[in-house]
C-alpha cells in the first residue's frame, strides 16, 4: 500500500481508520472522530464489510480544519461557474461547484464542505469547518458513490425499491414516491422470519447459485406523517429531525422533547435507527424471489395481490432503474457501465422472477400477513412451491 504521504496534497496525523469492503473494492475511512465510524459501521453493514484490509484502492479523509475550509471559501470557484455532477439520487446527480484550487476541488454547498481529490482519484479529502454530524452524511456518499459504480461495472443493477428477506426469500418492493413502498416494509418486517435489506436503494446482481441476488445500498431512511405510528418503537424518533446524522447510541441518548413527530413532520432516520425502531433484524443479500409493486387505492378494502405479466413487471420496473451518473467519484476498476446491462438484467428478471401488483385499500395492515399471503399466490400461480 502506497504511504499515507504519498497520497495527500500535505502531511496529515495519523488518525482512526476503519476500511469498508464490497464485491472486490476496499474503501478506507479516516476521521479524527471515532464516532463517525461507528455510524459508517453501523449503517453501511451488513451490506459492506467493515474490516481493517491491507490494500484500500480509495481512500477518504476527513479533515476538521477552519483556517483551511475559510482559505478555500476566499479563492471563490473557478471561472466560469461549473456545476460538476458528484452524487446520483434516484437517477440525477448531485451537483457541486468546481473551486478554483488544484487539482481537483469541488464544494458541497448542501454540507458546506470541500472535496479536494488527488490526480489519480484513488483519494478524497472532506474538508469541514467543523466537526459537525453533517459531515458524516458527506462520508456516506463518497463510500456509496466508489460502490455503486464499482457494482455497476460488474454488472449490477440499482432499483429505487425497498428489499427484505423473508425465511430465506428476497423480496423486492418498487413504486414510485407514496406508492405505500414504506408502509409496506415495515408492515412485512414486523413477521416472524422477516429480515432488512435495503429502504430505497436495492440492488439486483447475477449469481451463478441462485440466479439472482438482492441486496441493498445504505441511504438515509425518509418516513412521512402517518407512516410513524406503523413503527414498534415511535417515541424515540420525536427526539431530534436530523436524527439520521446520529449513531444509534446519540439519539437514544438526546431527551425526546415536544409533540409526536408523527403529527407534523417528516422524519430523516439512519437504517441502524430504522431497524431498531421496526425491532427488525438486517441481512446482507437474499436470493430474488419476488418483485411486488404497491399502490394504494382507499375505494378498496385490505391488502389483495394480483400476478403480473411479464410484459406488465417490465413496463412498471424500467422507470425505476437507478442509471449511474458519469461522476468525478468512480471506482474504474472493472470497465465501463453501459445501458445494455441495466436492459439484460431487466429481461433477465423477466424471464423467472414472478411480481404482482399490490392493492393497498383501507384497513390494509390491520390484520393478515403480507409475506404470507404473497407467498401463498406465487405457490398457487407458479408450478410448484418457490424454492427457499
Amino acid at each position: 500500500m502506497p504511504k499515507s504521504s504519498d497520497l495527500i496534497f500535505g502531511d496529515i496525523p495519523s488518525m482512526p481508520s476503519l476500511d469498508f469492503s464490497l464485491a472486490g473494492l476496499t474503501i478506507r475511512v479516516e476521521t479524527a472522530d471515532p464516532s463517525d465510524l461507528e455510524w459508517l459501521e453501523e449503517n453501511l453493514t451488513p451490506s459492506f464489510c467493515a474490516a481493517v484490509a491491507e490494500s484500500p484502492l480509495r481512500i477518504v479523509t476527513k479533515i476538521v480544519d477552519p483556517g483551511r475550509h475559510r482559505a478555500l471559501l476566499e479563492r471563490g470557484p473557478a471561472s466560469p461557474v461549473q456545476q460538476v455532477t458528484c452524487f446520483g439520487f434516484d437517477g440525477h446527480g448531485g451537483a457541486c461547484t468546481r473551486w478554483s484550487a488544484a487539482p481537483t476541488t469541488l464544494y458541497d454547498d448542501e454540507l458546506g464542505v470541500f472535496y479536494e481529490l488527488n490526480e489519480e482519484g484513488s483519494r478524497v479529502e472532506v474538508v469541514a469547518p467543523s466537526a459537525r454530524p453533517s459531515t458524516r452524511i458527506a462520508l456516506l456518499r463518497l463510500v456509496r458513490e466508489f460502490a455503486a459504480h464499482h457494482l455497476a461495472a460488474q454488472g449490477a443493477v440499482q432499483i429505487h425499491a425497498a428489499a427484505l428477506e423473508h425465511n430465506g426469500r428476497g423480496i423486492l418492493i418498487v413504486g414510485p414516491k407514496r406508492a405505500g413502498k414504506t408502509s409496506l416494509l415495515i408492515h412485512s418486517l414486523r413477521e416472524a422470519g422477516s429480515l432488512f435489506i435495503a429502504n430505497d436503494r436495492a440492488v439486483v446482481s447475477g449469481d451463478s447459485q441462485v440466479g439472482w441476488r438482492l441486496g441493498g445500498m445504505p441511504t438515509v431512511i425518509s418516513i412521512r406523517p402517518g407512516t410513524v405510528e406503523l413503527l414498534h418503537r415511535p417515541g424515540f424518533l420525536a427526539a431530534s429531525r436530523w436524527s439520521a446524522r446520529m449513531t444509534l447510541t446519540e439519539a437514544l441518548g438526546t431527551p425526546a422533547d415536544g409533540p409526536p413527530a408523527s403529527a407534523y413532520r417528516q422524519l430523516s432516520i439512519s437504517p441502524r435507527q430504522f431497524c431498531h425502531a421496526v425491532d427488525a433484524g438486517r441481512v446482507e443479500s437474499a436470493p430474488l424471489r419476488a418483485i411486488v409493486f404497491p399502490r394504494v387505492d382507499t375505494r378498496r378494502d385490505g391488502l389483495q395481490f394480483s400476478r403480473l405479466s411479464a410484459a406488465g413487471m417490465g413496463e412498471r420496473l424500467r422507470p425505476h432503474l437507478l442509471d449511474p451518473a458519469d461522476t468525478v467519484f468512480r471506482s474504474d476498476l472493472a470497465g465501463a457501465w453501459s445501458t445494455a446491462e441495466s436492459a439484460e438484467v431487466l429481461a433477465g428478471l423477466q424471464a423467472v422472477i414472478p411480481a404482482f401488483e399490490c392493492v393497498l385499500g383501507q384497513q390494509a395492515f390491520s390484520s393478515g400477513s403480507a409475506c404470507s399471503l404473497l407467498f401463498a399466490e406465487l405457490d398457487r400461480t407458479t408450478d410448484g412451491p418457490l424454492p427457499s
